[in-house]
C-alpha cells in the first residue's frame, strides 16, 4: 500500500502543478475587446438611414360623411403613404371643428377641395374649363360604365350632300367626366326618380373649346369613347407628344375612303350583225295541167 503511494505521489505533484499554471495564465490574460462600430462605419450608417424613404401621413374616412358634417378625429383612420398627394391633408393640417362642404364616401381621402368654400360643382371644375352637359344615353355612357373622374374622346360625324362626303373627326381627346346623372361622385347615391329624370352627363371642356363644340353638337352626331388617362411627359418627349397629338387632331376619316367600291360590270359582247335576207319578191304558182310552177313578182 505504502509502495503504490510513493508511485503515485510524482502524478498528483504534476496534475496540481498544471492546475495552478492553468488558474495563473487566466487571470494574466488581457480581457478581450468587445467589437464596437468604427468612426468610419458610423457615417455609413447614418446616411443610410437619411437615404430611407419618406412616409407621409394622411386620413381616410371610416364612414360616409354627409356635406354640413362637422369633422372629428374619430371619424378617420390615419395611413402611411410613400408619395405625396397633391391636395390631400395629414393629420396635422385636419381642420377638425369645422364643416364639410361636400359628401365624403368612406375610403376616400380629407382633401382640400372637402374643406374648401363654393359649390360642388365650382369645385371640381379646374382653372380655365367650362362645364357642359350632354345627353346621356347607352352609347354615350358607355354601356352605361361611364362614371365621374372618367376621361372620353369626342367624336363629330358630318353628313354631307347625298353621302358622298360624310365624315367623322375627333375633336377632342381625354376629357373629364365631372358628373353622371347628377352625381359628382363615383357611386352617390341617387333616387330613381331623379336618376329617370336627370340622364346627363356633365364633361369639363376648355374654355377655348366650347364654342366649336356647341357648333359640332348642333350640326353633327357626336360620340363618347372612354379613354385611359395620360401618363405626363417631360422634356423632348412631351415636345414629341404634343407634335403628335397635333397630326392625330388632323386626322379624318371619310367614308369614301372605307366604303368599298363597287365593281364594274363587263362590257356585253358584240353580236356579229347578219345581213338581212333578201326578199325575192312576192309568190305566184302557175298551174299548167297537173304541175305547177313558181313565178316571184317585185
Amino acid at each position: 500500500m505504502r509502495s503504490k503511494f510513493v508511485y503515485a505521489a510524482p502524478s498528483l505533484v504534476l496534475a496540481l502543478a498544471a492546475i495552478g499554471l492553468a488558474l495563473y495564465g487566466l487571470m494574466q490574460s488581457p480581457e478581450i475587446p468587445v467589437a464596437t462600430p468604427s468612426a468610419e462605419q458610423a457615417p455609413a450608417q447614418a446616411v443610410e438611414e437619411k437615404e430611407a424613404a419618406p412616409v407621409f401621413r394622411y386620413l381616410v374616412a371610416i364612414e360616409d360623411l354627409e356635406a354640413g358634417t362637422v369633422l372629428a378625429q374619430e371619424q378617420f383612420q390615419e395611413f402611411e403613404l410613400p408619395a405625396a398627394l397633391e391636395s390631400a391633408l395629414s393629420p396635422d393640417q385636419a381642420p377638425f371643428g369645422t364643416t364639410l362642404n361636400r359628401p365624403l364616401k368612406a375610403g376616400m381621402l380629407l382633401s382640400q377641395s372637402s374643406i374648401d368654400s363654393g359649390t360642388p360643382l365650382q369645385l371640381s371644375l379646374a382653372d380655365g374649363a367650362r362645364a357642359m352637359a350632354f345627353e346621356l344615353n347607352a352609347l354615350s355612357s358607355v354601356g352605361g360604365l361611364i362614371q365621374p373622374g372618367d376621361q372620353v374622346d369626342i367624336y363629330a360625324t358630318f353628313k354631307g350632300s347625298g353621302g358622298t362626303d360624310t365624315g367623322t373627326t375627333r375633336l377632342m381627346r381625354n376629357v373629364e367626366v365631372l358628373a353622371v346623372r347628377g352625381a359628382l361622385e363615383p357611386g352617390s347615391d341617387a333616387s330613381d326618380d331623379t336618376q329617370r329624370r336627370n340622364q346627363t352627363m356633365v364633361l369639363s371642356v376648355p374654355q377655348a373649346e366650347v364654342a366649336r363644340l356647341v357648333l359640332a353638337a348642333s350640326e353633327s352626331r357626336l360620340s363618347f369613347v372612354a379613354a385611359r388617362p395620360e401618363l405626363k411627359a417631360t422634356g423632348e418627349e412631351a415636345l414629341d407628344d404634343i407634335a403628335g397629338k397635333a397630326a392625330e387632331e388632323q386626322q379624318i376619316s371619310l367614308l369614301t375612303d372605307i366604303r368599298p367600291s363597287a365593281r364594274a360590270k363587263p362590257a356585253p359582247a358584240q353580236q356579229p350583225r347578219q345581213a338581212p335576207a333578201r326578199n325575192p319578191g312576192q309568190e305566184v304558182k302557175i298551174y299548167e295541167g297537173s304541175g305547177t310552177r313558181s313565178v316571184y313578182v317585185r
